[in-house]
């Protein structure tokens, strides 16, 4: 009996023993290998995940882009032009017109109308002009810009005497289409009112103190931008990103903050100090170009390479360029 129980010890112990061998642990080279595949999937996969999410917001950037298409449409069957870019009058830009038609009917009914500037905080016991620009509206602003209030010179710079008691204002990423500056295509010379920041082309759609409708569109809606996109802030492109409420200034007749001349390419630089404040060309973080609106409804991704020439015959609402976006 003894000697059988020493045997079965024996047997106990030797399945024990390879027990143990069969579930050894990773080696340190093992797991380095493990960690270097895992980074290399990372590294592989994070540029697809963050072109889809700026595919995404580019996406929503142009259905702002068509939701304020749409509301400046509802403006002109209501009262038959377009709103004007801006009014010295009050110094209001499009965009307060345009509250109504973007489901903002609430904090249009705010507005104070009367003469003033856009820095005034109180009038008449309504909220100021430029108080208005205190409230946020998500379709003024493009989801790839981190620059949603007011700056000037670069990502974080501001200017004083535009802040709201103490508050920088949010801002707008779309303006009007001012129309183009320079030659056109055919040779002839675009028409300019003012020299001032780059004076205000007579050619667009949107203008100071001057409105306009569908049928000074003779070059026809299709092929004449409404809207463009300014939304680009990094320090290299020094963009100026202002209260949205603002339109033109009551003391000075060269300055317009709603609208673009088309003078420049997508995405070119235009310095912090340049005095041509109405010729700040349209920018995005979208990669290669920006987003639009045409005087149709529709809205597109302009690329930056766009041929500046045929740029700026879609800017044109009456310059009978024969080229298109087509």
């Amino acid at each position: 009996m003894h000697h059988r129980l020493s045997r079965c010890v024996c047997s106990s112990g030797a399945r024990s023993s390879g027990d143990s061998s069969s579930r050894r642990a990773f080696t340190l080279v093992e797991l380095l290998v493990v960690i270097a595949i895992i980074g290399v999937l990372v590294a592989l996969l994070l540029p697809a995940v963050q072109a889809a999410r700026e595919a995404a917001r580019r996406s929503m950037c142009l259905s702002h882009l068509k939701q304020l298409a749409l509301g400046l449409h509802n403006y002109h069957d209501m009262a038959g032009k377009f709103p004007p870019g801006g009014l010295r009058s009050n110094t209001f830009g499009l965009h307060v017109h345009l509250l109504p038609f973007i489901e903002q009917q609430t904090l249009y009914a705010t507005a104070n109308f009367n003469a003033g500037t856009y820095t005034d905080t109180t009038a008449n016991g309504q909220l100021g002009r430029g108080a208005l620009g205190l409230t946020k509206i998500a379709i003024f602003l493009c989801p790839s810009s981190s620059a949603q209030v007011m700056m000037q010179g670069g990502a974080n710079a501001v200017n004083a005497p535009d802040l709201i008691n103490g508050v920088s204002p949010y801002t707008t990423h779309y303006y009007g289409n001012m129309g183009p500056k320079g030659t056109s295509v055919t040779g002839v010379a675009y028409t300019l009112r003012n020299v001032g920041q780059g004076g205000f082309s007579q050619h667009g759609i949107f203008e100071c103190d001057v409105s306009r409708n569908f049928s000074d569109i003779v070059d026809g809606t299709a092929n004449t931008l409404l809207l463009g996109e300014i939304s680009r802030h990094d320090q290299q492109y020094g963009s100026r990103f202002r209260n949205w409420v603002r339109g033109c200034d009551a003391s000075a007749s060269d300055h317009i903050a709603s609208s673009r001349n088309i003078a420049n390419s997508i995405n070119t630089l235009v310095p912090a100090g340049s005095s041509t404040f109405n010729d700040i060309a349209m920018s995005s973080h979208h990669p290669g170009g920006a987003n639009f609106a045409l005087c149709d409804g529709s809205i597109r991704f302009l690329s930056q390479n766009i041929d500046l020439g045929t740029y700026k015959a879609v800017a044109s609402r009456d310059g009978a360029e024969t080229r298109t976006l087509e």
